[in-house]
Order: structure tokens, then sequence, then C-alpha cells
């Protein structure tokens, strides 16, 4: 019987195996393995001229994936003050007033020589900009001072993960190791031992149902192995995944953290993601229906996480206008991953700069009098 099975491609090198087997035995015959890489846009993209004028284009969603029919698909030219080069842009850019929310509305910002003609624009200064703040990267030096006496305890899937592992670098330099755990991990020294990063996987999909645990004991224990914790904004918990959070978990969250005498921790609500937009063998599919469906409901858990005076970093419309540029993984939801870092000996870097911009959101909320220079 011969049947056609699709897979997911990410950016970058693709390894897939194709097994060989016996219909009558099921023995193993062999096994071929391919390599496949996909290339970014950037890899294309013409020679940068950091003097030249370029139209300033917007992408707020790809016509292809259009999750909101109110809004503009694909790159639309935006205003801009003059003709300007693409630095001079920045700069005005970087001059609007601190972002004072985690998920101020925005859109994808790059330089064009055309905004119909995709083939000139730059991607790889490509940037998330808010229509009326900017929000700041904090350098070493800062973020080591604003996360000094911290403990940020982060409880998801994978991309919350991501998440913590790009703070971990930016704190350390580099990851020892590529540590995708999907377990209990704490790292406790780092920042000269002033600061603690924890993370607790959740939910554990490969279980079987009755035998996965739940949010509120995962999140004890989660408690549990960060302790001592202060019940002030130096305890931080970072809670959200591509698509499985629900109010009942934020419900759950404030309940467990009254218990534990923690209700005046920082609690900040990652929304939901992109991802599983692809009908490939052994995961689940959603349509496009089913996408639009899930804007709504991860707008519903940030007017609910505001609402009980939790920070909110917006990533589903961050991930849904560049849902083609996902990394490794079947799910086609992962904006980052671990590369060796062979000048650095030892030591591991987290790739993927959409991940790197929702960390960064995330950072200059938990550090906003830091950021606010």
């Amino acid at each position: 019987v011969h049947r056609a099975l699709n897979t997911t491609l990410g950016l970058g090198p693709n390894r897939i195996s194709v097994l060989l087997q016996d219909t009558l035995t099921g023995a193993i015959l062999n096994t071929y393995v391919l390599t496949l890489r996909r290339e970014k846009a950037a890899e294309a993209e013409p020679k940068f001229d950091t003097s030249a004028t370029y139209a300033v284009c917007g992408l707020r969603q790809e016509c292809e994936n259009r999750i909101s029919p109110e809004e503009p698909c694909g790159l639309h030219q935006e205003e801009a003050p003059g003709v300007v080069t693409w630095p001079q842009t920045q700069a005005v850019l970087e001059r609007l007033p601190l972002c004072r929310e985690g998920d101020a509305v925005g859109r994808w910002l790059l330089p064009c020589s055309s905004c119909s003609y995709r083939a000139s624009c730059i991607w790889s200064q490509m940037r998330w900009q808010p229509y009326s703040c900017s929000y700041r990267r904090l350098d070493r030096q800062r973020l080591a001072a604003c996360l000094r006496d911290k403990k940020l305890l982060f409880i998801g899937d994978s991309t919350n993960r991501g998440m913590m592992h790009y703070i971990l670098e930016q704190l350390n330099g580099s990851l020892s190791a590529c540590d995708k755990t999907h377990h209990i991990r704490v790292y406790s020294s780092l920042n000269q031992g002033h600061t603690t990063l924890s993370f607790a996987y959740y939910p554990q999909f490969w279980l079987a149902a009755p035998e996965r645990p739940v949010f509120d004991k995962t999140l004890y224990q989660l408690l549990l192995k960060s302790q001592p914790l202060q019940n002030t904004s130096n305890t931080v918990v970072v809670v959200g995944g591509v698509h499985w959070l629900a109010t009942q978990h934020l419900h759950t969250l404030l309940r467990v953290l009254r218990r534990e005498g923690l209700q005046h921790a920082h609690l900040v609500v990652k929304t939901l993601g992109s991802g599983f937009h692809i009908p490939a063998e052994g995961v689940h599919y959603l349509s496009r229906a089913e996408q639009k469906r899930l804007l709504k409901h991860s707008m519903g858990l940030a007017a609910f996480a505001k609402h009980h005076h939790m920070d909110v970093v917006d990533t589903f419309n961050m991930t849904a206008a560049r849902y083609k540029d996902f990394l490794q993984g079947k799910c086609a939801c992962h904006f980052h991953k671990l590369e060796e870092r062979p000048d650095v000996g030892p030591g591991y870097h987290v790739e993927g700069p959409i991940n790197a911009i929702y960390t960064e959101i995330l950072l200059s909320r938990l550090c906003h009098e830091d950021a606010d220079f």
C-alpha cells in the first residue's frame, strides 16, 4: 500500500529517517537518512546598504494565512518621515516612548526597495515594532543588575523553555549544555550566584491522559524545588505555551500561590503561539477556522491576566505573522533551537530571532525601571 506522507521542514537543516521494512516479518531491513535544508529568506536577500534609502514595509499577517480578516495582509508600505535610510528609521523608532505593556499592538517592519517585490527586502533587518511605543534591549550589565536577587520560575512547554534558555545565555554568555529537559530543572549559580532560573515542563503530552501530572501538582513541585522564595516581585512566575493554556490554569496559578503565601509574586502570562498549521504525519492539524478561534482564545487569556494584575507577553500575533519561519520540530511551533558554539569550547547558543525578540519583551516588563534610559 502506497500513500503520501507530509512532514514539516523547519528553517535550516532537517534530518528525516526513512525505514525499509519487511512487510511479512516487520523487521527493519535498512534505514536511509535524508538531510534537507530549507533556506531562510535572509540568505537570498540583496546586499544591505546602510546609506541607501528604502521603503519601510509592514507585515501584520501573510495573505496565505489570514487569521484576522479585518487586518491587511502581506507587505504594505508604511509612512516614513521624509527620505531616510534604514538606520535613520530605526533611530526614530527608538525615540518612541518606552512600552509599558508586553502586548502593545504592533507589526513587523523591514526595509525593501519595493514593498510589492519581496525579493528586494532585507529580511535580516526585520524588527517587531509597536505602533506607539518601543521596547529597549538591556545590555548584560543592566540585565544582571535587574535580575539580582530574583528567582524566575517558568512553567510550560518547549516555547517557554526557549525563553528561559535565552535569558540564561544573556546572563552567562553561553549555555554549558544542550538541556532540552522535559521535567524540572533548577539553575541556581547564575549572575555570580545572585539569580536563579527554574523550569517545569507542562503538559507531559507523551503520557496517556490519566498518567499526566496535573497543573497544580507540577506547579507545586516547581515551587518546592525553587525554595526559598520571597512573597515579593523578586519571585517571578512565567506561564505559557503553544496552545494548551486556558483560564482554568491561571485560576489554579492564583489559588496555589495564595495557598503558599506567594500572592505578591510577579506573574507573567505568555500568550499562545503559531503552530500545528501543517497537515504532517503524527501531529494534529489546525484548520484556518481553528486558528481564528485560537486568536480569540489568546486575546481572552490576555484580558483575564490583565484583570488579575498579571503581565502579558503577546507571542500569538508576532509568530502568526511569521508562521513560515519556524525551526525544527513536527509541531511547526518552535522559533528557537540550541546550536553548538565551537568558538567558546563546550557551549551552546540559542538561535532564533523571533524567540529573542519576545524574550526581550519579557525582560523589559521585569526590568522596566532599568530599561527606561
